[in-house]
């Protein structure tokens, strides 16, 4: 004998779908803000990593943000310097004042010291009426980031020294001094303590600024956290430009073994050219633009020229992919997904190399 089954079991499970769905839509459209705050945040894309050294100048800038005294950043182009001062000035007490950016390497010398220090009506011949405002005014209360300060001419030197040292300056035009209530924090891609050998920097300024001084590693110095910044990214321009690319194994490889000589800033270029670019979701190898390919070969060709053969160089590459993603993913079959490969071919990798949790 058969059953009829009621309809209102029919109806009870149709509603239990179409809740489902609507919480599916709804929880989407919430990650898919939540991606869009992440994408919109400057600071992001430099503060990720788990590499040592990042950790170490993590905590560097903590302590220092909690200080008013003057910090010199320092480090390649593309190490991310100015998201490391927008980072201090937000860890500190000035979070809520202005942060003022200066590039001393981007406006003419002439017009440098109107633009930090402002002048007065009929200063100059050509001056506004009404003077101008220097951007040491309005940085009050907050910060003033002067960026490539190696640039910085012999004459506006002693003027920032006394900046520096008194929070006093003298406006073009002024026959009084101003109080300034900042904090200065300066960057350089320079090495100045050998431009002060050269005669090119004053060398009380430049022991006056290297009070707090903060080295950022470049990218080839925490390699350990390229694959973190691939996956981000990755993300981070699929969701802007509307695409669902990947990269394949090989493509990780070969990013992983480049050199990035313009750093992180170079890495986040190269990612959102692929991610436009590339002719399937999968990112291949003839994807990569060819200086990057014949940079890699050159790498390891110098790698086997000293003696390391080619399965030693290959292995070398292969436990640096599997010991950054087994750090990276909560779970194996997360990190073997991301990498390509079966999870048990990935946990035979992680016991051929002891890779363990603690390793960095």
């Amino acid at each position: 004998m058969g059953y009829d089954i009621p309809d209102f079991v029919g109806y009870s499970s149709q509603i239990k779908i179409e809740e489902l769905d609507s919480a599916f839509r709804y929880y989407l459209q919430e990650l898919q803000k939540l991606k869009a705050k992440l994408v919109r945040t400057k600071e992001v894309p430099f503060f990720i990593g788990q590499s040592r050294v990042y950790d170490m100048l993590k905590e560097t800038i903590e302590k220092v943000a909690c200080v008013e005294t003057t910090v010199l950043i320092t480090g390649e182009t593309g190490v991310g310097k100015t998201l490391i001062a927008e980072r201090i000035h937000h860890l500190s007490d000035r979070k809520d004042r202005p942060f003022i950016h200066l590039n001393c390497a981007a406006i003419p010398e002439l017009l440098l010291e109107s633009e930090l220090f402002g002048y007065q009506k009929g200063a100059f011949t050509g001056a506004n009426a009404n003077g101008k405002t220097g951007l040491v005014k309005l940085a009050e209360k907050g910060t003033l980031f002067l960026d490539e300060i190696g640039e910085l001419s012999h004459s506006l030197q002693p003027k920032l020294l006394q900046l520096l040292q008194n929070k006093t300056y003298l406006p073009i035009g002024a026959s009084q001094t101003v109080k300034a209530d900042i904090r200065i924090i300066v960057a350089t891609n320079c090495n100045l303590e050998d431009m002060v050998k050269e005669g090119k920097f004053r060398s009380d300024l430049y022991y006056r600024l290297h009070i707090l001084p903060i080295r950022v590693p470049s990218l080839r110095e925490r390699k350990e956290d390229i694959f973190c910044l691939l996956q981000y990214n990755l993300e981070k321009f699929n969701y802007l430009h509307n695409h669902k690319r990947v990269l394949s194994t090989k493509v990780v490889e070969v990013l992983q073994n480049y050199h990035w000589p313009g750093n992180v800033r170079e890495l986040e270029n190269m990612i959102e050219q692929l991610v436009i670019m590339a002719k399937e979701n999968e990112v291949a190898i003839q994807d990569l633009p060819k200086r990057l390919l014949d940079s890699v070969c050159e790498e390891v060709s110098l790698s086997l020229n000293a003696g390391n053969s080619l399965h030693e160089v290959l292995e070398s590459v292969e436990k640096r992919m599997i010991t950054q993603a087994f750090h990276h993913h909560k779970t194996t079959r997360d990190a073997a997904k991301a990498l390509g490969v079966t999870q048990s071919l990935f946990m035979r990798r992680l016991a051929k190399y002891a890779i363990t949790k603690e390793e960095k």
